[in-house]
Protein backbone atom coordinates (compact mmCIF):
# COMPACT_ATOMS: atom_id res chain seq x y z
CA UNK A 1 0.00 0.00 0.00
CA UNK A 2 1.21 3.79 -0.87
CA UNK A 3 1.90 6.15 1.67
CA UNK A 4 -0.50 8.10 0.48
CA UNK A 5 -3.36 5.12 0.63
CA UNK A 6 -1.70 4.11 4.33
CA UNK A 7 -2.84 7.96 5.12
CA UNK A 8 -6.33 7.26 3.70
CA UNK A 9 -6.79 3.93 5.80
CA UNK A 10 -5.60 6.03 8.76
CA UNK A 11 -8.14 9.10 8.64
CA UNK A 12 -10.38 5.96 8.44
CA UNK A 13 -9.50 4.52 11.32
CA UNK A 14 -9.21 7.31 13.29
CA UNK A 15 -12.23 8.63 16.15
CA UNK A 16 -15.11 10.33 14.67
CA UNK A 17 -14.44 9.02 10.83
CA UNK A 18 -16.75 9.76 8.14
CA UNK A 19 -19.40 7.22 9.11
CA UNK A 20 -23.11 8.17 9.04
CA UNK A 21 -25.94 5.24 9.59
CA UNK A 22 -26.10 4.07 6.23
CA UNK A 23 -22.59 3.17 6.44
CA UNK A 24 -20.41 5.62 4.91
CA UNK A 25 -17.50 3.96 3.76
CA UNK A 26 -14.33 6.28 3.46
CA UNK A 27 -11.88 4.99 0.67
CA UNK A 28 -10.20 7.40 -1.12
CA UNK A 29 -8.59 11.15 -0.02
CA UNK A 30 -9.22 14.43 -0.80
CA UNK A 31 -5.65 15.87 -1.92
CA UNK A 32 -4.16 18.97 -2.87
CA UNK A 33 -3.33 20.14 -6.33
CA UNK A 34 0.04 18.67 -5.92
CA UNK A 35 -1.21 15.69 -5.38
CA UNK A 36 -3.30 15.16 -8.37
CA UNK A 37 -0.34 13.69 -10.48
CA UNK A 38 -0.29 10.23 -7.77
CA UNK A 39 -4.41 10.01 -6.62
CA UNK A 40 -7.89 10.57 -8.12
CA UNK A 41 -8.95 12.58 -5.45
CA UNK A 42 -11.86 12.05 -3.22
CA UNK A 43 -14.13 8.54 -3.69
CA UNK A 44 -16.96 7.52 -1.43
CA UNK A 45 -18.52 4.01 -1.66
CA UNK A 46 -21.93 4.06 0.01
CA UNK A 47 -23.48 0.41 1.33
CA UNK A 48 -26.41 0.03 3.88
CA UNK A 49 -25.41 -1.45 7.06
CA UNK A 50 -29.35 -1.52 8.21
CA UNK A 51 -28.25 -0.50 11.94
CA UNK A 52 -30.27 2.59 13.54
CA UNK A 53 -27.95 5.04 14.15
CA UNK A 54 -27.28 6.34 17.85
CA UNK A 55 -26.10 9.59 19.15
CA UNK A 56 -22.80 9.48 18.09
CA UNK A 57 -23.79 7.96 14.62
CA UNK A 58 -26.11 10.83 14.11
CA UNK A 59 -23.60 13.32 15.21
CA UNK A 60 -20.78 11.71 12.85
CA UNK A 61 -23.20 11.41 10.10
CA UNK A 62 -20.97 14.17 8.00
CA UNK A 63 -22.04 15.85 4.51
CA UNK A 64 -20.05 15.05 1.94
CA UNK A 65 -19.04 17.88 1.22
CA UNK A 66 -18.09 19.04 4.36
CA UNK A 67 -15.69 16.57 4.51
CA UNK A 68 -14.08 16.87 0.94
CA UNK A 69 -13.45 20.25 2.66
CA UNK A 70 -11.90 18.68 5.90
CA UNK A 71 -10.06 16.16 4.47
CA UNK A 72 -8.27 18.95 2.12
CA UNK A 73 -7.14 20.74 4.87
CA UNK A 74 -5.30 17.70 5.98
CA UNK A 75 -2.14 18.74 4.09
CA UNK A 76 -0.13 21.76 4.92
CA UNK A 77 2.53 22.73 2.31
CA UNK A 78 6.29 23.79 4.17
CA UNK A 79 8.92 25.16 2.51
CA UNK A 80 10.30 21.38 2.55
CA UNK A 81 7.39 20.12 0.88
CA UNK A 82 4.20 18.25 2.59
CA UNK A 83 3.10 17.28 6.09
CA UNK A 84 -0.21 15.35 7.47
CA UNK A 85 -1.60 18.08 10.16
CA UNK A 86 -1.83 16.97 13.81
CA UNK A 87 -4.41 14.55 14.71
CA UNK A 88 -3.14 13.18 17.87
CA UNK A 89 -4.29 14.45 21.08
CA UNK A 90 -1.61 13.37 23.79
CA UNK A 91 -1.35 13.65 27.83
CA UNK A 92 0.05 16.92 27.76
CA UNK A 93 -2.15 18.07 24.86
CA UNK A 94 -5.49 17.15 27.28
CA UNK A 95 -4.41 18.75 30.58
CA UNK A 96 -4.01 22.08 28.57
CA UNK A 97 -7.45 21.53 27.30
CA UNK A 98 -8.50 20.80 30.86
CA UNK A 99 -6.62 23.81 31.84
CA UNK A 100 -8.55 25.86 29.34
CA UNK A 101 -11.35 25.02 30.49
CA UNK A 102 -11.25 25.45 34.36
CA UNK A 103 -9.93 28.74 33.92
CA UNK A 104 -13.14 29.45 31.52
CA UNK A 105 -15.38 28.68 34.60
CA UNK A 106 -17.95 27.11 32.77
CA UNK A 107 -19.33 23.88 33.71
CA UNK A 108 -17.92 21.17 32.05
CA UNK A 109 -17.62 17.06 31.81
CA UNK A 110 -15.05 14.78 29.90
CA UNK A 111 -16.41 12.73 27.71
CA UNK A 112 -15.44 10.35 24.48
CA UNK A 113 -11.97 8.28 24.51
CA UNK A 114 -10.05 10.13 26.65
CA UNK A 115 -12.92 10.46 29.26
CA UNK A 116 -12.56 6.67 29.44
CA UNK A 117 -9.17 6.63 29.96
CA UNK A 118 -9.27 9.20 32.62
CA UNK A 119 -11.98 6.87 34.57
CA UNK A 120 -9.28 3.83 34.28
CA UNK A 121 -6.63 6.34 35.18
CA UNK A 122 -4.00 6.07 32.38
CA UNK A 123 -4.09 6.45 28.88
CA UNK A 124 -4.41 2.66 26.88
CA UNK A 125 -4.91 4.08 23.49
CA UNK A 126 -4.44 6.89 21.10
CA UNK A 127 -6.99 9.53 20.87
CA UNK A 128 -7.53 11.91 17.49
CA UNK A 129 -9.90 14.34 19.77
CA UNK A 130 -10.83 15.72 23.25
CA UNK A 131 -14.70 15.57 23.62
CA UNK A 132 -16.65 17.99 25.66
CA UNK A 133 -20.21 18.32 27.26
CA UNK A 134 -20.61 21.83 28.67
CA UNK A 135 -23.48 24.00 29.63
CA UNK A 136 -25.46 25.30 26.85
CA UNK A 137 -25.95 28.83 27.72
CA UNK A 138 -22.15 29.18 27.56
CA UNK A 139 -21.78 28.00 23.92
CA UNK A 140 -20.70 32.00 22.56
CA UNK A 141 -18.30 32.12 25.85
CA UNK A 142 -16.68 28.74 25.10
CA UNK A 143 -16.83 29.26 21.55
CA UNK A 144 -14.74 32.87 21.83
CA UNK A 145 -12.45 31.49 24.17
CA UNK A 146 -11.56 28.87 22.03
CA UNK A 147 -11.10 31.04 18.94
CA UNK A 148 -8.87 33.10 21.02
CA UNK A 149 -6.71 30.30 21.74
CA UNK A 150 -5.97 29.53 18.19
CA UNK A 151 -8.69 26.99 17.49
CA UNK A 152 -10.89 27.21 14.61
CA UNK A 153 -14.13 26.05 14.26
CA UNK A 154 -14.36 22.92 11.43
CA UNK A 155 -17.44 21.42 11.83
CA UNK A 156 -20.71 23.52 13.05
CA UNK A 157 -23.60 21.81 13.99
CA UNK A 158 -25.52 23.89 16.64
CA UNK A 159 -27.21 23.00 18.92
CA UNK A 160 -25.62 19.41 18.77
CA UNK A 161 -22.19 20.01 18.31
CA UNK A 162 -18.96 21.70 17.45
CA UNK A 163 -15.61 21.06 16.59
CA UNK A 164 -12.51 22.90 16.75
CA UNK A 165 -9.34 22.51 15.09
CA UNK A 166 -5.73 23.60 16.72
CA UNK A 167 -2.61 22.95 14.96
CA UNK A 168 -0.72 22.46 17.86
CA UNK A 169 -3.66 20.48 20.20
CA UNK A 170 -5.27 18.35 17.41
CA UNK A 171 -9.30 18.56 18.00
CA UNK A 172 -11.83 19.78 20.31
CA UNK A 173 -15.26 18.05 19.56
CA UNK A 174 -17.82 20.32 22.21
CA UNK A 175 -21.61 19.21 23.00
CA UNK A 176 -23.84 21.72 24.58
CA UNK A 177 -25.65 20.42 27.31
CA UNK A 178 -29.14 21.61 29.15
CA UNK A 179 -28.26 21.48 32.47
CA UNK A 180 -31.61 21.17 35.08
CA UNK A 181 -32.05 21.64 38.42
CA UNK A 182 -32.01 18.08 39.72
CA UNK A 183 -28.63 16.95 38.23
CA UNK A 184 -30.43 15.92 34.82
CA UNK A 185 -28.98 17.32 31.51
CA UNK A 186 -30.40 16.85 28.00
CA UNK A 187 -28.58 17.53 24.73
CA UNK A 188 -30.48 18.11 20.86
CA UNK A 189 -30.24 15.67 18.32
CA UNK A 190 -29.96 16.33 14.75
CA UNK A 191 -33.59 15.78 14.14
CA UNK A 192 -35.25 18.36 16.01
CA UNK A 193 -35.41 16.18 19.52
CA UNK A 194 -33.69 15.71 22.59
CA UNK A 195 -31.67 13.49 24.51
CA UNK A 196 -32.10 13.03 27.54
CA UNK A 197 -29.33 11.83 30.66
CA UNK A 198 -29.69 10.75 34.01
CA UNK A 199 -28.17 12.92 36.92
CA UNK A 200 -25.33 9.85 37.76
CA UNK A 201 -23.99 9.97 34.28
CA UNK A 202 -22.07 12.92 35.50
CA UNK A 203 -19.52 12.19 37.81
CA UNK A 204 -15.87 12.89 38.30
CA UNK A 205 -12.68 11.01 38.45
CA UNK A 206 -8.94 11.36 39.38
CA UNK A 207 -6.16 11.67 36.87
CA UNK A 208 -2.79 13.16 37.16
CA UNK A 209 -3.64 14.15 40.63
CA UNK A 210 -6.14 16.26 39.64
CA UNK A 211 -9.86 15.67 40.11
CA UNK A 212 -11.49 15.71 36.81
CA UNK A 213 -14.87 16.46 35.95
CA UNK A 214 -16.52 13.26 33.66
CA UNK A 215 -18.97 11.17 32.17
CA UNK A 216 -19.09 8.25 34.34
CA UNK A 217 -18.80 4.65 33.36
CA UNK A 218 -22.73 4.35 33.89
CA UNK A 219 -22.93 7.57 31.20
CA UNK A 220 -20.03 6.49 29.00
CA UNK A 221 -21.78 2.82 28.56
CA UNK A 222 -25.11 4.07 27.33
CA UNK A 223 -23.33 6.33 25.16
CA UNK A 224 -21.71 3.67 23.38
CA UNK A 225 -24.52 2.06 22.22
CA UNK A 226 -26.90 2.37 19.11
CA UNK A 227 -24.53 2.49 16.58
CA UNK A 228 -21.48 0.41 14.50
CA UNK A 229 -18.53 -0.41 16.90
CA UNK A 230 -15.46 0.54 15.76
CA UNK A 231 -12.26 -1.10 17.61
CA UNK A 232 -11.09 2.61 19.62
CA UNK A 233 -14.55 2.28 20.53
CA UNK A 234 -14.37 -1.82 21.60
CA UNK A 235 -11.32 -0.87 23.32
CA UNK A 236 -13.61 1.46 25.49
CA UNK A 237 -16.03 -0.57 26.21
CA UNK A 238 -13.74 -3.68 27.29
CA UNK A 239 -12.49 -0.58 29.59
CA UNK A 240 -16.34 0.59 30.76
CA UNK A 241 -17.14 -2.82 31.40
CA UNK A 242 -14.46 -3.43 34.08
CA UNK A 243 -14.63 0.02 36.03
CA UNK A 244 -18.53 -1.17 35.94
CA UNK A 245 -17.82 -4.28 37.00
CA UNK A 246 -15.09 -3.18 40.23
CA UNK A 247 -17.47 -0.39 41.05
CA UNK A 248 -20.36 -3.30 41.47
CA UNK A 249 -17.95 -5.60 43.36
CA UNK A 250 -17.36 -2.41 45.58
CA UNK A 251 -21.09 -1.07 46.47
CA UNK A 252 -21.15 -5.16 47.24
CA UNK A 253 -18.54 -5.28 49.73
CA UNK A 254 -19.21 -1.67 51.19
CA UNK A 255 -23.07 -0.89 50.46
CA UNK A 256 -22.10 2.65 49.04
CA UNK A 257 -20.88 3.52 45.17
CA UNK A 258 -17.49 4.09 43.38
CA UNK A 259 -17.71 7.63 41.67
CA UNK A 260 -14.22 8.20 41.44
CA UNK A 261 -11.17 5.99 39.45
CA UNK A 262 -8.20 7.00 41.11
CA UNK A 263 -4.59 6.71 39.93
Amino acid sequence: MSLLGKKCQDIWNKPGGPRGPSGLLFSGVCISPLFQSIAAGLCFRVFASGTEPGRYERENMVNLMQWQETLYKMFMEKDEGIMFKKETVTKTDLLKVLDLMEASGIQYWLDGGWGVDVLVGKQTREHRDVDINFDARCTDVLLDTLVSRGYEIVTDWRPVRIELYHPELSYVDIHPFVINDDGTAKQADLEGGWYEFEADYFGSAVFEGRTIPCISAKGQKVFHTGYELREVDKHDIRNIDHLLAVQASSRDETGGDVCQAEK
